[in-house]
């Protein structure tokens, strides 16, 4: 059965991983597992860590009629599978993360009946326990709102600047000590909420920052302050 088999593959994980750096060595495993777990459509999930494996990509994207340029599948509409490559990735970073909690918090566009649409709606990570993200995250184009608040993320990854949100971006309370360069080319169609962080200094490149409607800084230890020229609302300072 799909579950007992999804045991199966878990426990191969585990015996294929490394304990000390809390990652799994996937170009470890062996090429059969990989074969049987692109032939289950039960547990994608374990499907897409397969994929990440930069060992394992060749043979896995003459597997699928997916690669792996993931702006591509935004622009094609594969948005499902390309969140959840996100996720495989995120799992990556940190193997205690829990993957139902993650995918919980996600809205898809219902597809209509010639295959369009599907496009993610929204996503909820508050509250995950988040430490990182990975690259693999600035791809990522959210219609409405991305909820990132109460997680223990110190950094974000160099991609953030990709992002594209068309609601709110929620970051309130994490521990951010700093942003990334490509935070100024950040677009978001509401609220950007930075508040409760650990900012001290923001990037140069934080003034082209587009912010449809306000920006909030409340909290955050900032001393200087760049003109904001492309933020439509209120600008919330310490």
């Amino acid at each position: 059965s799909t579950q007992s088999t999804g045991h199966v593959v878990g426990a191969m994980f585990s015996r294929h991983s490394d304990r000390e750096r809390g990652t799994f060595q996937l170009s470890k495993l062996p090429v059969a597992l990989v074969e049987m777990v692109l032939g289950l459509t039960g547990i994608r999930h374990v499907k897409l860590c397969c994929m990440a494996s930069p060992e394992l990509r060749e043979m896995v994207r003459a597997a699928s009629p997916i690669g792996f340029d993931l702006p591509a599948m935004w622009r094609r509409g594969n948005h499902w599978e390309a969140v959840h490559i996100v996720v495989t990735e995120m799992l990556l970073l940190d193997r205690d993360l829990d993957p139902d909690k993650l995918l919980k918090g996600l809205e898809f566009a219902p597809k209509s009946a010639d295959g369009c649409g599907g496009e993610l709606r929204s996503w909820d990570l508050s509250s995950c326990s988040l430490q990182d993200l990975p690259e693999s995250f600035g791809t990522l184009r959210v219609e409405g709102d991305l909820s990132l608040y109460s997680n223990l993320l110190t950094t974000l990854p160099e991609s953030f600047g990709g992002l594209r949100v068309g609601g709110d971006l929620d970051l309130y309370g994490n521990q951010l000590c700093e942003l990334p360069s490509s935070v100024g080319e950040l677009e978001v169609g509401r609220d950007l909420v930075l508040h409760s962080n650990q900012l001290t200094a923001l990037p140069t490149s934080f003034a082209g920052v587009h912010v449809g409607r306000h920006l909030n800084l409340y909290c955050n230890p900032l001393t200087t302050w760049p003109r904001f020229g492309h933020v439509k609302g209120l600008v919330f300072r310490s």
